[in-house]
């Protein structure tokens, strides 16, 4: 089986449609980071491309096309990333996808392209992708990923037909998440995941679990009016930015969560929970949505532009440890 064990309903979905010949041009799968929404597109790639496809439509791994997959030489396949981690998907990327879509499949299958993370096409780049999407070819099947759909123009939303997964159930996550490690303490990886088990993994197989701790509490230290926001950014500039701020932003969303609501569904995370709770005790609620709001533009600005990484933190935990109290 190579799709993940939680996304059996959505698989076997796209499967019955394939079988009626109902299988859209482009798909949009949506939803938090870390749960296997690209394994999930990786597999269906494998699937639509395998000569010899199981019952379950899952890929033989045998045949030439899978040999040339596995390779990364199939002439059917194409994946587009951005061309250094955490920037942009550029113009000339996506125009280099129209080209491939002109041509006739050379296994007389499917044709399938991979786009992730499909929020950061810059705007020309997502003006290219809406003239392919306006201009559909045969069976070739256009798979964008995304954990931030909302930042994806409208007009390119309305044409995908949109896949939402969520994050498994938190039994199922442990389960899985125990079979892949062995001597770890899986729930805390869980927890400091957010629930998201690919998460987990990547932090235990890279020590990031530990950058993840010191980081949270840098945030507590600096909402305390406690250290020094200029170090805490210097420390920020040498470990990979867009990933402590989508911790930070994770953060603050689940303040958010946890001042509107005594007990908002989906956040069990234990003591991270208790964590964030007394952060959101601590601290205004519109102070807290306008700093989210400036959140998720300092990681636009960074995975877009040329931005001084050093500076921009500055600026935020500057902001941060500067945020209004709530009255007691």
């Amino acid at each position: 089986m190579e799709y993940l064990p939680w996304q059996t309903d959505p698989w076997q979905s796209l499967q019955q449609r394939r079988r009626a010949g109902r299988m859209p041009h482009a798909l949009l799968l949506s939803g938090p980071a870390g749960i296997g929404k690209y394994a999930f597109a990786q597999a269906l790639a494998r699937s639509l491309l395998c000569q010899s496809p199981t019952e379950a439509g899952s890929a033989c791994g045998h045949c030439k096309a899978c040999e040339l997959l596995a390779a990364g030489s199939h002439p059917d396949w194409m994946s587009i990333v951005p061309e250094e981690e955490g920037k942009a998907i550029k113009v000339d990327q996506v125009r280099s996808l129209a080209e491939f879509t002109a041509l006739h499949a050379h296994y007389s299958g499917y044709k399938v392209i991979i786009l992730q993370p499909a929020e950061h096409m810059n705007h020309a780049a997502a003006n290219s992708l809406l003239k392919t999407l306006e201009e559909p070819s045969a069976d070739t099947l256009l798979l964008l990923v995304s954990a931030q759909p909302q930042r994806l123009l409208a007009t390119i939303r309305s044409r995908c037909q949109q896949l939402h997964f969520t994050a498994p159930a938190k039994g199922e996550a442990l389960t899985w998440l125990r079979s892949q490690i062995a001597n770890a303490d899986v729930e805390h990886l869980l927890e400091m995941a957010s629930g998201a088990p690919l998460t987990a993994l990547k932090m235990a197989d890279s020590g990031l679990d530990k950058v993840f701790d010191d980081s949270l509490k840098s945030i507590e230290s600096l909402s305390s009016r406690q250290g020094d926001p200029l170090r805490v950014a210097s420390d920020w500039q040498k470990q990979d930015g867009m990933q402590t701020l989508h911790w930070f932003s994770g953060w603050v969303t689940d303040m958010i969560r946890l001042a509107s609501s005594p007990n908002p569904p989906h956040l069990d995370y234990g003591a991270l929970r208790q964590r964030l709770q007394a952060l959101a005790k601590r601290l205004e609620l519109n102070a807290l949505h306008r700093f989210l709001e400036q959140l998720n533009e300092a990681r636009r600005l960074l995975a877009t532009s040329q931005v001084n990484p050093q500076l921009l933190f500055e600026e935020l935990l500057v902001r941060w440890s500067a945020l209004p109290r709530r009255q007691a």
